[in-house]
């Protein structure tokens, strides 16, 4: 169950790639519109809304990848560096390929900071997933 939900994200941030400039921009508008009426207090503040969706989308969508690739990368109760070490790398990997894919989308293109973003998203991803489960651990032997 967790290689399907692990691949199954995967699929869901590509098919985002995929997206053809202008319908990703749609997206990330509309997104923006419930933003800002959400956050209505903030509203008269000139910010650029559809740029925070976006980079917010970057961070959440790699967050929950990290999760997935921490919870799905072999245990090694002896070397958890390691195996934090590899969720990352195979999370910054797929985020640079993510960014390669787009520079082939019309209307799209790849940044290296979106990169940077993405790692960001899948590190904490990874340490709350590493947090969780020693808390669950703890809780166990603990019972």
């Amino acid at each position: 169950m967790k290689w399907i939900l692990f691949f199954g994200w995967l699929g869901l941030i590509f098919s985002f790639s995929a997206q053809q400039g202008s319908d990703s921009l749609e997206l990330s508008n509309r997104f923006a519109i419930w933003m800002k009426q959400f956050f209505s207090t903030f509203a008269w503040i000139p910010f650029d809304w559809e740029f925070l969706v976006r980079k917010l989308a970057h961070f959440g969508l790699y967050f929950v990848l990290g999760a997935f690739a921490y919870w799905v990368s072999p245990e090694e109760s002896k070397n958890r560096k390691r195996r934090i070490f590899c969720a990352f790398l195979l999370c910054i990997l797929y985020a640079a390929f993510d960014e390669c894919h787009q520079l082939f989308v019309a209307g799209r293109d790849g940044k290296i900071m979106d990169v940077f973003l993405d790692g960001a998203g899948s590190f904490f991803g990874i340490l709350i997933a590493y947090f969780i489960k020693r808390f669950l651990i703890s809780r166990k032997t603990n019972l």
